[in-house]
This record gives structure tokens, C-alpha cells and sequence, in this order.
């Protein structure tokens, strides 16, 4: 059975751009709120934030490199 409603790729990923933006801005709006609110420690939070996002992106890379 296929899909009604053919959709193009570059939709698909433009969906998962604006999705990407959004996680990281919403992300960046909760670290605000700890470091405003929660009084966290400022080094340690934006530090661990960089690294997550560093594998993020890497580890697709790595994982998919068949050399």
C-alpha cells in the first residue's frame, strides 16, 4: 500500500532542521531557567550541554564510517 500523500525529500529534511533548531533552542531556554533559577553551576551545565551536542553530531559520522 503507498503512502496518499507523496511527500519530497527535501521536506523531510527541512522537518528535521527546523526540528533540530527547535530542540536546541528550547534546550538553551531550559539551561536559562537552571542557571537563573536553580542557581546550578554555570562551567560544569554549559560544558556537559557542548559535549551532548559534539556527540550528536559526530556520532552518525562514526557510526556510519566503513573504513
Amino acid at each position: 500500500q503507498t503512502c496518499a500523500l507523496p511527500i519530497s525529500k527535501g521536506r523531510v529534511a527541512w522537518s528535521f532542521a527546523i526540528g533540530e533548531a527547535f530542540k536546541v533552542l528550547l534546550t538553551f531556554a531550559f539551561l536559562a531557567v537552571a542557571l537563573a533559577v536553580l542557581k546550578v553551576v554555570f562551567l560544569p551545565l554549559i560544558v556537559t550541554w557542548v559535549l551532548v551536542l559534539v556527540v550528536q553530531v559526530l556520532a552518525p559520522a562514526v557510526i556510519n564510517n566503513k573504513g
